[in-house]
């Protein structure tokens, strides 16, 4: 039997919500940074999962209990959870997306992944096969959702290798902080639609997000 699938919003049911939490991020940057630096100073380690100084990650919460209450999981054995959120497209333009989910001190296999490619809207009757949502008040952008539920086709055809149990069998030894924590990357290569990648290679905008999912087996 397939399973029933169900997306989670990760950042919240407003389409906006990622590039919200990422302005955010920028807009604290400068304070983040700083106080790296002074634990730095007093002898704390601080592990970054990116190896540029002054890389500061995002950091989001979820609670099991909540998203099993607002997804009925608990009532449902056959349902395989993923993450979603929509990303921003300038039209006219194309884009890659890679996306993977990560331990987050790299013990154990990666959990989940997904990838997009040539991703263009320039009108509605020339687009990829993609969903989009076009904002009226933001004439030049339209928007697209990404999910993220696994990290091969077989995760899908048992429960065990479902995404929330793959996440439950890393937080169950609450004793250890690091189970709780999860790298969420969004890496995007946005270029322009009139030409092809390979030949633009020095010419293209990207951006390297790094979120820390902080997963929580309750709410004590």
């Amino acid at each position: 039997m397939d399973p029933i699938l169900r997306n989670i919003p990760i950042f919240g049911p407003d389409r906006y919500s990622f590039m919200d939490v990422v302005k955010l991020y920028n807009d604290m940057k400068v304070g983040y940074d700083g106080a790296i630096l002074q634990y730095g100073k007093v002898g704390y380690k601080v592990f970054l999962p990116e190896n540029d100084r002054g890389n500061v990650p995002i950091r989001h919460q979820l609670r099991v209990e909540e998203i099993s209450d607002e997804f009925g999981l608990g009532e449902a054995e056959n349902t395989a959870i993923g993450f979603e959120f929509e990303l921003p497209l300038r039209k006219g333009f194309k884009t890659n997306i890679f996306v993977e989910l990560l331990p987050w001190d790299y013990s154990r296999q990666r959990l989940a992944h997904t990838e997009l490619k040539n991703v263009y809207y320039n009108s509605q009757d020339d687009h990829s096969d993609h969903n989009f949502f076009v904002d009226e008040e933001k004439e030049d952008y339209v928007y697209f959702s990404v999910v993220i539920n696994k990290e091969t086709d077989g995760d899908l055809t048992a429960s065990d290798t479902f995404l929330q149990n793959k996440i439950l069998d890393q937080i169950k030894d609450r004793s250890k902080v690091t189970n709780r924590l999860f790298i969420l990357r969004v890496k995007q290569i946005v270029w322009d639609a009139q030409h092809q990648l390979e030949d633009i290679v020095s010419k293209f905008d990207c951006r390297h997000d790094s979120i820390i999912i902080e997963v929580d087996p309750n709410n004590e």
